[in-house]
């Protein structure tokens, strides 16, 4: 089975509804959209392609049929605005305007609607950044207080409203992570967390990442408990230090060693 979810921390598996009713599917290439959303994602993994008139429900019973060997590990659906089509995103698509990322818990609702939706040529991939200018990068970068990153659902809430909003980087404090948490789980095919936590839970701060910018990082440095800082580097000696930091209230010798460490 393939682990379907929107943006995802922990694995999860969709219990498939039976299609009872009967698709057609022809042999003939002309009968393939090539640039429909759905055989855009099943030619990147290397599946046969699916004729029109595609669901949610038969799509992930198709990749199913032909992922034995586990290539697809996640998937991230769509819905727009007026609940009427679907999309199927590649890992380093940004989100369709109007359209709104499907829960992994919400997404046997919309089994039945179908998929039918092209990608413009909009998105920003890697690709397009190496060949911007300094001043065309188009980056989107938030900070936001979570007081606490320990559930999913506030994981799910967090990481929809920054696709939704296309956020590229976002700078989480007050985690509430200790070092003993799995913390692997958190990454996902849209987002690549860099962590900065302490042996208990009561502080910690993080950098989510979009997973197009991954090639662009040069370095990473962590204060335990208290500070990220990421330098990412592009064309034109483009390059930028995105820091994020949390002082502890509780603490002041932590305060200040945090404070200092980010100063010098």
């Amino acid at each position: 089975m393939v682990p379907c979810t929107a943006v995802r921390a922990e694995h999860m598996v969709i219990d498939l509804v039976e299609d009872n009713s009967t698709r057609s599917f022809s042999t003939s290439l002309a009968s393939y959209d090539l640039e429909i959303c759905y055989n855009k994602f099943l030619s990147y993994y290397n599946i046969p392609l699916l004729p029109c008139n595609q669901t949610i429900q038969t799509l992930i019973q198709h990749i199913n049929k032909y992922n034995s060997n586990q290539t697809v590990t996640s998937i991230t659906f769509s819905v727009n605005i007026n609940n009427s089509e679907t999309h199927i995103y590649l890992p380093n698509d940004l989100i369709l305007p109007n359209h709104i990322i499907i829960p992994s818990y919400l997404l046997p609702k919309f089994y039945n609607l179908p998929l039918k939706s092209h990608s413009p040529n909009l998105n920003l991939t890697s690709s397009d950044l190496l060949t911007q200018n300094t001043h065309d990068l188009h980056l989107k970068i938030t900070t936001h207080n979570v007081r606490g990153f320990n559930t999913i659902t506030k994981r799910e809430a967090w990481q929809n409203y920054c696709l939704y909003n296309n956020i590229d980087i976002a700078c989480i404090t007050e985690t509430k992570l200790a070092n003993n948490n799995n913390l692997q789980f958190y990454n996902n095919n849209l987002f690549t967390y860099f962590w900065a936590n302490s042996d208990n839970s009561a502080e910690g701060a993080a950098i989510m990442i979009r997973k197009y910018l991954q090639p662009h990082i040069h370095n990473c440095q962590t204060h335990p408990g208290g500070a990220v800082a990421l330098d990412l580097f592009f064309k034109s000696e483009t390059k930028l230090r995105i820091i994020t930091v949390y002082l502890s209230s509780t603490d002041m010798h932590k305060r200040n060693e945090t404070q200092n460490t980010i100063i010098t």
